[in-house]
């Protein structure tokens, strides 16, 4: 079920450990829209919230009471209590790649990034969330790259995340975990992740996220088993200082 899982958020609700999160679903193989899942122990309870109707979700992101998420056309804010939709900016394309992606919300600055492509990408971008107006940050320029990216020569961000606290944290293509600076467009290496089954993290359905409860850092990701001709659907933590990756949910 995990599958379904694209663009992620946490809402503030919890009970005792367990806490509800929302992400939004691209697949076209169930219903598009919002779902509801329980973060505890694993994922529980993953639930349809409330259908939409769009072709490719590239960004989402609960801020507070309202629900960003963009697609080939637009910005649009789900309000979470009542549901209802609104159209933030309408950037008139259709089947032309998102302006956006993987959505990384600085509270301290109260500021939206993106990465500046359908997925990932090298370049930084601000998205006003009152207008949808998008402007490029920069290149963002990596210190290192590891031995596969090197042997292929190329790497670049595939997901980012921030915590409150404003730190910013990004995998790569090629499986290294960067700490990013989002006024100088600088990416720290910190550490290859020691676990990356399928040797690159590459699908527009993975995604980078915080639990600021814990200061816990998520990666959902697919990737394809060649041995077993099936799809991995997975949900793992990275420790920010090492790398180091602790199998979570399938």
């Amino acid at each position: 079920v995990i599958a379904l899982m694209t663009q992620w958020g946490w809402n503030v609700a919890r009970a005792g450990d367990i806490r509800t999160g929302y992400a939004i679903n691209n697949n076209e193989d169930y219903t598009k829209g919002i779902f509801t899942f329980e973060m505890g122990d694993t994922i529980n309870d993953l639930k349809l919230w409330m259908p939409l109707t769009f072709d490719q979700a590239s960004g989402g992101r609960l801020i507070g009471d309202t629900y960003y998420y963009m697609d080939y056309t637009g910005l649009y804010a789900v309000n979470m209590d009542d549901q209802s939709v609104r159209l933030v900016a309408d950037y008139g394309a259709t089947d032309m790649g998102a302006i956006a992606s993987c959505f990384a919300y600085d509270y301290q600055e109260q500021a939206m990034y993106g990465l500046g492509s359908f997925n990932g990408g090298s370049t930084l971008v601000k998205i006003n969330l009152d207008n949808g107006n998008i402007s490029t940050v920069g290149e963002v320029q990596l210190d290192y790259i590891n031995a596969t990216a090197q042997s292929y020569g190329y790497d670049h961000l595939h997901v980012m995340a921030t915590n409150y606290d404003g730190d910013t944290y990004a995998v790569s293509y090629w499986g290294s975990l960067y700490k990013v600076n989002t006024k100088t467009c600088t990416a720290q290496y910190v550490a290859d992740l020691d676990y990356n089954p399928g040797q690159a993290f590459m699908y527009t359905s993975d995604d980078l996220f915080f639990d600021n409860d814990n200061e816990q850092l998520y990666l959902r990701y697919t990737t394809y088993d060649w041995s077993t001709y099936s799809w991995l659907y997975e949900v793992v933590k990275i420790d920010v200082k090492t790398g180091h990756v602790d199998r979570f949910a399938q």
